[in-house]
């Protein structure tokens, strides 16, 4: 497995305005689905236990719902349904994680995705670089 560097999200997205917060490409597919899967932009968020994926997405493939997770955040605290996904990035160099991610709305036309730690403990070191505009995936093998 590598390491990948991506930059901020201002060279990976057009016309956003995140101001720094760490966005990603990321490919998901269906678990058991053995296609080449569909990218999206994930938000890098190491403070959440699980990752999410946009409602459209969870409908793009046709996900069936595999349970529910309770959240918390800011406003309160709510129940999600779950799907079951694999998802994979240029660090992990064609290999696949399976996750069991929250399906929610995230408002936002560019990013279809939260990445948390279920996904990000995987690697050895996730570095951000405010002063470099990037953040490093570096992958731990098992």
């Amino acid at each position: 497995m590598s390491k990948h560097i991506y930059k901020f999200i201002e060279s990976n997205l057009p016309a956003d305005n995140f101001a720094g917060i760490p966005v990603v490409p990321v490919t998901i597919r269906n678990t058991g689905d053995f296609s080449l899967g569909t990218m999206v932009w994930a938000i890098v968020d190491t403070g959440s236990t699980n990752s999410f994926i946009d409602v459209l997405v969870a409908e793009l493939l046709r996900t069936t719902v595999a349970g529910n997770l309770q959240t918390s955040g800011v406003s309160g605290t709510e129940r999600k349904p779950t799907c079951n996904l694999q998802l994979s990035n240029e660090a992990l160099d064609g290999n696949w994680v399976e996750i069991v991610a929250g399906i929610i709305d995230c408002r936002h036309p560019n990013v279809q995705a939260i990445l948390g730690r279920d996904f990000l403990d995987i690697f050895k070191s996730i570095t951000y670089s405010g002063k470099d505009e990037t953040i490093v995936f570096d992958f731990q093998a098992d």
